[in-house]
């Protein structure tokens, strides 16, 4: 599940759930910017065919190899990327429906290494 790779991942950042984490669920149906990994429809994988047809067998797993891959993430450019207003806006219209003490107030947000704009954004209202 989403929740469950986004458990791991703070796992792999040693960051404060508590503190850090607040899961807002939503049906994309009822957005217009939902773009991927997210769909608008049910989306299911599954390695199946493959093991039935090729005998073929998983060699990592992914609650290992998720700490790696944070890592790379975090001591790559990718982490360093900055965020604007477009690419924030489905999230924002998201987190702005789901949370009724949205206030643009969020850390993530006003962090100036993802976030180099600087409030008031031209999105919100003064």
């Amino acid at each position: 599940s989403y929740k469950g790779i986004c458990e791991m991942v703070h796992a792999a950042m040693n960051s404060d759930k508590e503190k850090d984490v607040k899961y807002m669920y939503f049906d994309p149906t009822q957005y217009s910017n939902v773009a991927f990994p997210f769909r608008k429809e049910t989306f299911i994988t599954s390695p199946g065919k493959a093991k039935l047809t090729l005998d073929w067998a998983p060699t990592h797993k992914f609650d290992q190899d998720i700490v790696e891959e944070v890592k790379a993430y975090v001591s790559g450019d990718l982490a360093n990327e900055k965020w604007g207003t477009e690419q924030l806006k489905a999230d924002l219209e998201i987190i702005a429906s789901k949370d009724p003490d949205f206030m643009f107030t969020y850390p993530f947000f006003d962090d100036v290494r993802i976030n180099p704009e600087t409030r008031p954004y031209p999105f919100e209202s003064v």
